[in-house]
Parts: structure tokens; sequence; C-alpha cells
């Protein structure tokens, strides 16, 4: 179970504080400027219609992603450069996480960042993030890290199955 202060105060943000609440309608997010169309729980300005992803709140500290074996630390932005997310393989707007795994940089939108490790499908078969898979996605069907495409995926936890969720 994940806890969250009810209220918090952000520097980017002057308004006050923000509380945590079920969103009311799609929004984008203030931190990392994607767009959010699932009505979840995120901090909003009383004053405004600023809202800010949970997992977008700023942090002073590093996190440890056991997945790709690294340190990350949360950068307000890209300063206009253009980098794509290790995970979704979207273009970064916003806040992110960054890192060096193996002298290999490495990026994630603070939502990819913070993904379960372990996801339970609709047909209750248990799945597992994977940062590469050769399996071909049912939703999108491209096959799981390839070329020009690159993504992280849920895969089955038991072998022999063929298929996987990208991220």
């Amino acid at each position: 179970m994940e806890l969250y202060q009810k209220e918090i105060s952000i520097d980017s943000h002057n308004h006050g504080l923000l509380k945590l609440k079920l969103a009311q309608k799609p929004y984008n997010c203030g931190g990392c400027k994607e767009p959010e169309y699932d009505l979840q729980a995120c901090y909003q300005c009383l004053k405004c219609d600023f809202h800010l992803h949970k997992e977008c709140v700023p942090s002073p500290y590093p996190f440890y992603l056991g997945l790709i074996r690294c340190d990350l630390t949360f950068q307000p932005n890209p300063r206009g450069n253009i980098i794509a997310c290790d995970a979704c393989g979207k273009h970064m707007r916003g806040s992110f996480y960054q890192g060096l795994s193996h002298g290999k940089p490495r990026y994630l939108h603070p939502c990819c960042a913070k993904l379960p490790f372990k996801r339970i499908d609709n047909g209750g078969v248990v799945l597992d993030l994977k940062e590469k898979t050769s399996s071909i996605c049912l939703i999108c069907g491209n096959q799981g890290h390839y070329r020009d495409f690159k993504s992280w995926a849920y895969v089955p936890c038991s072998g022999g199955a063929n298929y996987c969720y990208h991220v």
C-alpha cells in the first residue's frame, strides 16, 4: 500500500498547497507535461487548473530501480533536449528521472519509473515487467523490442507464452 501526503507544496507552482484528490476530468500533468485520462488521485491546485501526478512530485533523493540496475535522480525538465523515455519510447516534455546503468544513460518518465514490477491481466495471468522481449504485443501487434521500436513490456511469468503488453 502506497502512502502519499494529503497536501504538498512545490517550487514550480506558486499558489500554495496542492491537495491530493480524485481528478474530475482529464488533464495535462504540470510535472511531466503528459496528458492523463484516467481519473485517479492526483495533486491539484484549488486556485487554478494545475494537476500533478503523484509520481511527478519532485524528489531531492535518488532511488534505485532494480529492473535496470540504476540509481535515478529527478530532473525538472529536458532543457530543450530531445530525450526518449527508455520504458515507453515517448519523448520527454517535462520532468523525468535520469541515471546511468552500465555506462549507458537512462531516462524515464516519472510514471514509467514507478511502474509495478508485476501485474495481472484480464485472464488472471501474472505478468512481469521486462526491459526486452521478443514477444508480440496483443494490443499494438509490434514485436517487443527491435530496431526503432523500443518499449518495456509485461510478459507472462510462466514460460511458453509468446505475447506481451507494451507499457
